[in-house]
């Protein structure tokens, strides 16, 4: 399956492309990311943890990155393994940093090749992993812009966003999935969107 999002936060996109390089700093940026082990600039092992309602999930793996500075763009690749739910995930994680408001803000453009296995696969489609993208992706763009901020050194409000190490929680998200399909079914029925 492939996920497009797009992104903009307030900062020159060489302070950005700097941060994208630092993995473990990006890796904090992720709800329930960690990285536990890095070998050299371009290859880590690292984990996720997350709960499904009373299930917890904790994909431990492996990535490589790498970067084109002159088109500045990169690639992460990883796999993983859940052992308790039996699930496997397998991703492509493509990045393009576009500067627009004349320097001062960078438009970060992402694109995810992936593939879900085990019983994980049976639940994570269509509408689920798009509301969990569209989540992952507001909490990620807020912990950049935070750390992004700090490393400038400005401290701006404390945002209550969930931060690296911590379970994301994804419970709400499959009840927020469900009644957008079931909205969309009956607006289809009825012929009222």
């Amino acid at each position: 399956m492939r996920l497009s999002q797009k992104i903009s936060v307030p900062h020159p996109r060489e302070d950005v492309w700097d941060l994208f390089h630092d993995i473990e700093a990006l890796a904090n940026c992720f709800p329930g990311a960690k990285i536990t082990k890095l070998e050299g600039s371009e290859s880590f092992t690292g984990e996720v943890t997350a709960r499904l309602g009373p299930m917890r999930l904790h994909f431990v793996g492996d990535g490589l990155v790498d970067r084109n500075h002159g088109s500045w763009s990169g690639r992460l690749h990883g796999k993983g393994r859940d052992k308790g739910s039996n699930s496997g995930a397998k991703a492509t994680l493509s990045y393009q940093l576009i500067d627009i408001g004349e320097g001062s803000e960078t438009l970060v453009e992402v694109e995810a090749d992936y593939a879900l296995n085990g019983s994980l696969a049976q639940i994570g489609r269509g509408a689920i992993v798009e509301e969990f993208a569209r989540q992952i992706t507001t909490q990620f763009s807020a912990s950049l812009d935070e750390m992004l901020s700090r490393r400038a050194g400005f401290e701006g409000p404390k945002k209550d966003y969930q931060r690296s190490g911590r379970d994301l929680k994804i419970g709400w998200l499959l009840v927020k999935s469900v009644w957008v399909s079931i909205r969309k079914f009956f607006s289809r029925s009825f012929g009222k969107e």
